[in-house]
């Protein structure tokens, strides 16, 4: 685990999506919190409940939508290590649901951008699904590993170069 953080100091960093808060952990999908070199991170279940589905039949119809969305950050599924992966999800719920509940028994870390609560997709046209936020976000989690899966839309059409490759 010591390999997968790095340690700097938070407030160094002049971004203010860097200063974000860590993920709230009372919410029903957090089922506690995984020990870190870097600080707790809250663990995810990857069993949605009858309020995630609630919450995604509300959002299809227009209700609460602009406001169904998890706080950006890293999130533990299973009991991920240093050699587990790092999937990248936008931090609109049902992006992120999507993404926890097709890993049941699995073991990962889910690193959610912040788009504005809006989904991959379109967060990805509007450019905040990118490799700015990508990188920012890495370097907020204190993450020092580079071998993240991210779906293809992350190089949006706005991003000239991919500098995560090659």
């Amino acid at each position: 685990m010591d390999k997968l953080f790095k340690t700097i100091d938070p407030v160094c960093c002049s971004s203010e999506k860097m200063r974000d808060k860590a993920p709230d952990i009372n919410r029903h999908f957090i089922e506690g919190s995984l020990q870190t070199p870097a600080g707790d991170i809250p663990r995810v279940s990857s069993r949605l409940d009858r309020r995630d589905y609630w919450g995604t039949f509300l959002a299809r119809w227009g209700v609460g939508r602009m406001d169904y969305a998890v706080d950006p950050g890293l999130y533990a599924l299973g009991s991920p290590d240093a050699r587990s992966p790092v999937l990248v999800s936008a931090n609109y719920k049902m992006s992120f649901d999507e993404v926890r509940k097709s890993l049941p028994g699995r073991s990962a870390w889910i690193l959610v951008l912040d788009t504005d609560g809006i989904n991959v997709w379109c967060a990805a046209g509007k450019g905040t699904f990118g490799t700015d936020e990508l990188v920012r976000r890495i370097e907020a989690t204190r993450l020092k590993m580079w071998s993240a899966i991210a779906t293809w839309y992350c190089r949006s059409w706005r991003d000239r170069e991919w500098p995560l490759t090659g």
